[in-house]
């Protein structure tokens, strides 16, 4: 693990801190060539041509936890769950982790990789 990403994951709370590393080992294991590093003070996930993925927003006044696809507009929303305004960035607020949510995020990401 990159020495900034330690750093982020570190200084979080510990309801965050389990629920930001079930979501990287879930995205990590998607395919062995997701790079992840620190990109916009965030954690964020690449492709093996170096295209933006995805990342997670973590904040403070928060209780959960966004995961964010850079070109998420792009993705299947049948379940509602992505959000967003913008022409492309669509996120995902998760509380927590459970089987429904996982099965789409390894769907999502199967879109990019």
């Amino acid at each position: 693990m990159d020495n900034r990403i330690q750093q982020l994951i570190l200084a979080l709370p510990e309801t965050k801190l389990k629920l930001v590393l079930e979501l990287r080992d879930i995205i990590l294991k998607q395919h062995p060539s997701i790079e992840e590093l620190v990109k916009f003070g965030r954690i964020s996930y690449q492709d093996k041509h170096k295209n933006d993925i995805a990342f997670i927003c973590i904040k403070a006044k928060h209780a959960h936890i966004e995961l964010g696809f850079f070109k998420g507009s792009h993705l299947d929303n049948t379940l509602g769950l992505l959000r967003g305004k913008n022409n492309l960035i669509r996120r995902v607020v998760i509380h927590e982790l459970d089987d429904s949510i996982t099965i789409q995020i390894n769907s999502w990401f199967r879109a990019f990789v």
